[in-house]
């Protein structure tokens, strides 16, 4: 659906922004609104129904610690917080921040216990 509405997005860019001779203008817009679509995406699926497309594919959901109930707006915020944030300042940094949630005994991130929330398996 969103790869459906790229070429509307570009079309729109192309009459708000002002051309420029090497499209950085563009380009850096596309960038910024691609960052805040993803997370706006990652955040609503995460907090209202416990899991994006992908974890729905995979069989897993996010869940509060101690309880089975999804996280809620508060606590996906602050758990897509450290990803994005990574992601943000240093790209090349951002698969470490769920590959470090492998080596605990609990298998937790630290964006799962800053948010108190955990990852399960959904049959």
């Amino acid at each position: 659906m969103l790869v459906g509405l790229l070429p509307m997005w570009f079309l729109f860019l192309e009459s708000v922004i002002p051309p420029s001779p090497d499209g950085t203008g563009v380009a850096i817009v596309t960038m910024v609104a691609t960052y805040f679509t993803y997370w706006l995406y990652e955040w609503a699926l995460v907090a209202y129904w416990g899991r994006t497309l992908g974890k729905a594919a995979c069989g897993i959901s996010v869940v509060r610690s101690g309880f089975e109930s999804v996280p809620g707006g508060i606590r996906s915020f602050a758990r897509t917080l450290i990803p994005m944030a990574v992601l943000l300042l240093c790209f090349p940094l951002y698969p470490l921040t769920f590959i470090v949630a492998c080596f605990p005994k609990d298998r937790r991130g630290v964006n799962d216990h800053i948010s108190q929330t955990r990852v399960v398996a959904r049959a």
